[in-house]
């Protein structure tokens, strides 16, 4: 799957333990909310494997979620195992859209993708 791919490149363990939410959190630090500055919208997600459902808002660049609540008015409806929601963290809309079916605005998820910021840096916590 495009997390395996995704989780390849480092924390594999750390992230395979993260939750739906610490994932979507994970998304919000990742998004560069400058360059999405003009980038809103609303989206039901639900997690499959869980059974969580969310309501996934972008406004102004600025990723924001509710859980256990969905939007009467929302622009597209995601579903997803957990795993799939880490397919976004790569950047790439084409394996993300592999990942996660979406009923409407399919190109919200390419959009998403394209505002992802990759992280160059690491850093040893302990040295010897």
């Amino acid at each position: 799957m495009c997390s395996e791919e995704y989780m390849t490149k480092g924390n594999g363990g750390t992230q395979g333990s993260m939750t739906a939410e610490m994932i979507l959190d994970y998304i919000g630090i990742r998004v560069d909310s400058n360059k999405a500055e003009n980038l809103n919208f609303t989206v039901n997600l639900t997690v499959t494997d869980t059974g969580e459902i969310f309501t996934l808002r972008v406004k102004s660049g600025v990723v924001l979620y509710q859980k256990n609540v969905h939007s009467e008015n929302a622009d597209a409806a995601w579903t997803t195992p957990k795993d799939g929601i880490f397919a976004i963290l790569s950047g790439h809309g084409a394996a993300a859209a592999k990942a996660i079916q979406s009923e409407s605005n399919s190109e919200l998820l390419a959009k998403l993708c394209e505002n992802i910021v990759s992280f160059e840096y690491f850093f040893n916590i302990i040295e010897s």
